[in-house]
Parts: C-alpha cells; sequence; structure tokens
C-alpha cells in the first residue's frame, strides 16, 4: 500500500466476484479507452489471500447457474477474465466439454474466481488483502474512501464443533434450522425445522428463470410503484428463496428412503443398523425460544446460535440448546434438546447500512446512528415530496423498461437529545435511499448539517434487489452490471 497514491479513482470494499467483476472491466476498459476517468484502483479485503464462501465447498456440490454466467461473458464473451479464458488457460476445456454439462462444480468455480483475481491484478488493479476499513471520512478536493456480498462458513465452522463435541460418548443431536444446509457424518441424529409442510423446489425452468436476465432487471427497475415490485418478488420468490434444488430434494428424499430400509432390515434380521445420520424433517414447526442449559442440572439462560463469533460456542459435555417448538398447525408446543443448532435461513444483507450510518458521511445520505431501517427505491420514485436530491444525469435511461463484508462498522453512539422530536426520530429510524439505474446510491444534494453535497459517488452491489430485481444478489449479473456501472463511471469523470 506504500506505492500508491494518495488520491485514488476507484475503491472497492471487499475483493468476491462483484469487485473481480468490477476490475476485469476496468482493466479491459484501460486497454480500449487510454483517456478512461478511473487511472487508479484499490480493493480492500480483510482476508489476507482471496476467498470465496470456502465454507460452502461442500463435497460434490454444484453450482446452478450455467458457466456462461460469469464474471464478464455477458458484457464481453471476448473478454480475458470469462470462464472459457480460463478452462483454456489450464489445459481443460475439451474435458470439460467432454463432461456434457454446462454446469461446474463449486469448486472449480471457486479456482476460477481465484484465477481471474490473479489475472486482474497482474494487470494492474491494486488490491489491499488482510485489511479493513472502520471509517469514511470527506477528505480534500471532494475525495471519500462500495459494499461487496455475504459470504457463508457452514463448512470451515461445522468440522471444529464436531471436533469440540467428539469426546461425547453417545450420538449428537442436531437442528437445523431453514433448508439450505448439508449433513455431518456419523450417527447423528439431525432434525431439520422447517416452516412449510414440506421442503418445496426451486423453480428453475426456462420462462422463470428470465426473471434474471438483464431485460427483467430493466423491467422491474421501471415499475411504477413499490406494490409492483413486490408483487413481482412474491410471484417469482420459488425461484431463489425457501427451496431447494429438485436434484438435492431426489437426493434427500433417497437418504431418508434408505434410512427407513435401513431400519426395516435391522429390525426383522436383529441386526445393528448402519452408522449413518439419522434425519428427521419436522414440518410447520417454528422456533419459540432458545436457551443454553446444563443437561445435568436443566438450568440455563438465553442463548444465541452456535455457529456465531467463537465467544459464543462450548465445548463442555454438560451444555446443549434447550428448544421449544411450536407446530404452526396444531398450536402443539414441544421441547427438545440439541447439541448443535445450525441457522440455514440465509445471509444478512444490511451491513452495508451499519457501517456507512456510523461513518462522517452519513449524514449525506440522511442516515445517522440511531438509523434502524433503509428501504432502497429506485430514482424513478422520486416526487416532489422526497425534497433534497437531484438526480444525475446517466448514460443508462433510469425510465426505461435492469456480510460479511470488509467494513467493519465503528461502535454506536448516543442520538442528540434534538433527535427526539416525534416526526424526526421516526425519520431517522427508518430512511428511504434512492439508487440510480447504474446502481450509484444517491446523496442528497443538501446533507442535514446544511454543508454542501457529497461530490465522490458511491455504488451499492448485491444488495439491490428491492430496486433492481432478483438477479441482483445473485452471479447471473455480475458481467452485465459491472459493465453499467462503468459507464456510468465513464460518462462523469471522477473528482
Amino acid at each position: 500500500m506504500s506505492s500508491l497514491p494518495e488520491i485514488v479513482d476507484l475503491v472497492g470494499l471487499g475483493f468476491g466476484p462483484a469487485n473481480i467483476a468490477i476490475a476485469g472491466a476496468v482493466t479491459e476498459a484501460w486497454k480500449e479507452n487510454p483517456s478512461f476517468p478511473v487511472k487508479t484502483t484499490l480493493f480492500i479485503e480483510r482476508h489476507e489471500i482471496f476467498r470465496w464462501h470456502p465454507g460452502m465447498l461442500l463435497p460434490g456440490a454444484r453450482m446452478q447457474i450455467s458457466f456462461m454466467k460469469d464474471l464478464a461473458t455477458l458484457r464481453n464473451p471476448g473478454s480475458p477474465y470469462t470462464f472459457l479464458s480460463y478452462l483454456h488457460s489450464e489445459d481443460r476445456l475439451l474435458s470439460f466439454i467432454n463432461r456434457g454439462s454446462t454446469i461446474p462444480t463449486r469448486k472449480e468455480y471457486s479456482d476460477y474466481l481465484s484465477w481471474a483475481s490473479a489475472k486482474v491484478q497482474e494487470n494492474g488493479i491494486n488490491v489491499a488483502f488482510g485489511h479493513e476499513v472502520v471509517d469514511l471520512e470527506e477528505g480534500p478536493e471532494d475525495t471519500i474512501l462500495e459494499p461487496d456480498e455475504s459470504s457463508s462458513a457452514y463448512a470451515t465452522s461445522i468440522s471444529p464443533i464436531f471436533q469440540a463435541l467428539s469426546s461425547q460418548s453417545r450420538p449428537l443431536k442436531v437442528a437445523v434450522i431453514g433448508s439450505d444446509i448439508a449433513t455431518p457424518g456419523g450417527r447423528h441424529v439431525v432434525d431439520m425445522l422447517i416452516r412449510k409442510g414440506s421442503l418445496k423446489p426451486s423453480d428453475d425452468s426456462p420462462f422463470a428463470n428470465e426473471i434474471f436476465d438483464p431485460a427483467s432487471t430493466d423491467a422491474w427497475y421501471s415499475l411504477p410503484s413499490k406494490r409492483l415490485r413486490d408483487n413481482v418478488l412474491a410471484e417469482y420468490k420459488q425461484t431463489n428463496y425457501s427451496v431447494v434444488n429438485p436434484l438435492t430434494i431426489e437426493t434427500l428424499y433417497e437418504i431418508v428412503y434408505d434410512q427407513r430400509l435401513n431400519t426395516a432390515i435391522a429390525r426383522r434380521t436383529e441386526q445393528e443398523e448402519p452408522q449413518d445420520p439419522v434425519i428427521n424433517i419436522r414440518t410447520y414447526t417454528k422456533v419459540a425460544s432458545i436457551r443454553l442449559t446444563d443437561s445435568k442440572t436443566n438450568a440455563g439462560q438465553p442463548a444465541d446460535l452456535l455457529l456465531a463469533p467463537e465467544g459464543s460456542r462450548t465445548d463442555s459435555e454438560s451444555q446443549v440448546f434447550h428448544l421449544t417448538l411450536s407446530n404452526m398447525v396444531t398450536a402443539d408446543i414441544t421441547e427438545e434438546k440439541y447439541d448443535v443448532v445450525v441457522y440455514a435461513t440465509g445471509y444478512e444483507r444490511s451491513a452495508w447500512v451499519n457501517f456507512l450510518k456510523h461513518t462522517a458521511i452519513g449524514k449525506h445520505f440522511g442516515l445517522s446512528p440511531a438509523t434502524r431501517k433503509v428501504n432502497l427505491r429506485p430514482t424513478t420514485d422520486l416526487t416532489d415530496e422526497a425534497s433534497g436530491y437531484n438526480t444525475p444525469d446517466s448514460p443508462l435511461s433510469e425510465s426505461r423498461s435492469p456480510v460479511s463484508s470488509s467494513a467493519n462498522t465503528s461502535p454506536p453512539t448516543s442520538p442528540e437529545a434534538s433527535m427526539f422530536n416525534s416526526v424526526q426520530f421516526e425519520a431517522e429510524l427508518n430512511n428511504e435511499l434512492y439508487l440510480t439505474r447504474s446502481y450509484q446510491l444517491l446523496p442528497k444534494s443538501t446533507p442535514r448539517d446544511g454543508g454542501k453535497s457529497l461530490v465522490p459517488r458511491i455504488y451499492l452491489q448485491g444488495v439491490e434487489e428491492a430496486t433492481h430485481g432478483l438477479s441482483d444478489t445473485l452471479l447471473s449479473v455480475l458481467g452485465i452490471r459491472s459493465g453499467e456501472v462503468l459507464a456510468d463511471l465513464s460518462k462523469r469523470p471522477v473528482a
């Protein structure tokens, strides 16, 4: 970092797939357009080396998208950063073709991303690994220091947990809250606690998949009201939320069927059953409460999930999780004890808000430490009542029919007494922020303290489902989105 200039034109927080796609598009722009306004870059990544969802590299896991929805193909099929370029450079192109499938494994896709990460750095992109951003402040000449997507740590977290509990002389009992999880090995009991009556298959049919196309992003963004956008989200929710890949469902059913068969054979022949996990799917089940208790005394206290920071884990043989479960149909209440509780309920995508509201530039977006919730809206929703905003020109028409973050939040501070005016305080707690079609977070033309407006621009990636549609949190749109962000940067000179 010592060789970097004091002022950097483009800073990215995190160096996952979204920002690698941006970085690749930048290097191509440098080659094609010597006058491209972004001359210097810096991506800040808290991990010491490139890592992409290391906790999801489960044995045999496959991607759910075609390899052509990579970092660059949909933006530029001739890009040096496509998955095909990766296969060619690794001398596996023919072998991949001979597989007869367009879906790579997660292991291979992870290696592709690692390869692309190294390649963009070879081509002039600066990455500061092992660093975190803890604050943003306004600097001279209108300068400041973009959030990336979350990651998952299941596979890297669950093994140490089971190793810590390996001294138990009995099979472990595991509760999985949600449906997106793999099962541990050994004769453990795994209860999948789901709110629905069964595991539902994801809809990956060709027509439904068009909701992830760039044209659908255009259509979504230009819908005239939040109500219509919410309706479309509800209609297509089964393509991505609370659903399971049909092949996974078939595999899981075969496992459950096989364990029923093993039980029947063992009962008839009076032989011991195989030492495989026993999987129970408990439907219409809601967790009413959870306590960490002593299995000997039954005394306990409210507990957090096990896959949390190190301090919340326990290696004690006598401590178990005590769950109160409620059947959503019969209202029956049951209580169960578990050695391990895993929350498989999805990602947290508000880290950027929690970070930005504690920084010195949060005021430019009407944010303060007291802000509780942010609703993102497209700039097409701006009305006369939404005062304080100026919509910038963009190469993309605004009306046409498209966390773990590397940022670490500062400790919250107490709100000033003047904020407790009821109307003002409610506005502080719940903010509506606006995004341009080109993914720029729109600052207010006049910040709360009456100072000058913010000149440097902040772009969001992977958190704009409310404005840009279902594909925004997925890999499907990375190539196209990176090109759109760069087109926006190219049209308006960097400050």
